[in-house]
């Protein structure tokens, strides 16, 4: 697999950092396996997403992992998990071993 690193838009005027991981098959397809969106400015961690067919994987942890290590590199704010998350998002938040903040459930 492969990790990208770009901005895709603004959240209250703050640029939005995005990792992507990808595969490549020996044809040269490429499938998405997965996506961390954070808040370059605050960290805060908007949206993960894994495919389907690649999830208990490890990707999650991979682009966590990989987004803060282009964090550093970019002198942007390191990627940390947000107060607001949905039941899947608390599930894998507390299976990082990163610090939790307490849950607020979203609308």
């Amino acid at each position: 697999p492969s990790v990208t690193f770009g901005y895709i838009g603004h959240e209250n005027r703050q640029p939005i950092a995005r990792m992507t991981m990808h595969h490549y098959s020996s044809s040269g397809n490429r499938f998405q396996m997965g996506h961390l969106e954070w808040n370059s400015h605050t960290g805060e961690i908007l949206n993960v997403e894994t495919h389907p067919d690649a999830q208990r994987l490890g990707v999650a942890n991979t682009l966590l992992h990989e987004s803060k290590n282009i964090a550093k590199e970019q002198g942007i704010a390191l990627p940390r998990h947000s107060s607001n998350r949905t039941d899947e998002g608390n599930k894998w938040a507390k299976s990082t071993g990163d610090k939790v903040p307490k849950r607020r459930r979203p609308k």
